[in-house]
């Protein structure tokens, strides 16, 4: 998709080898579906499916599963696009846009990815990671009905 590719182009300065890719890309495929009027089931079909066959993903998508040929890439995306469709429908677009600025600063050179993630998740959402994890995965269940 056009947008999507354009996304990462306009945001590249934001984003830095901590920012973990499921944000990133998540944030692209947001951004390329917003006022799409699509539902959720169609813009994420695989993960749909999956989840009706009772395979529900248990933590948010690792880098490796963004991987060219990895097994379940397609729900990789489907999966952080939801993540932040959460994000920006629970807290608003400017939030999402907040973090993901947050998370790609200068200044995480040398943080432990995940502990950034979280204290920037809680600042800038009120929620960490495991927290918005379980959020999250109550959502991913929505798409089974």
């Amino acid at each position: 998709m056009i947008t999507h590719e354009a996304t990462h182009v306009a945001t590249r300065a934001d984003t830095r080898a901590w920012t973990p890719l499921w944000l990133s890309e998540g944030v692209a495929d947001w951004t390329a579906y917003r006022d799409s009027g699509r539902r959720p089931q169609q813009i994420a079909p695989e993960l749909a499916r999956d989840v009706a066959a009772g395979r529900t993903p248990t933590a948010l998508p690792a880098d490796r599963d963004f991987a060219a040929g990895a097994t379940g890439i397609a729900q990789a995306y489907e999966q952080s696009w939801l993540a932040c469709e959460l994000i920006a429908r629970t807290h608003g677009p400017q939030r999402l846009v907040a973090l993901y600025r947050a998370i790609g600063a200068a200044d995480g050179q040398g943080e432990d990815r995940e502990r950034r993630t979280d204290r920037l998740m809680r600042r800038e959402l009120g929620v960490g990671l495991e927290e918005f994890t379980r959020l999250w995965l109550e959502r991913v269940a929505e798409l089974k009905g």
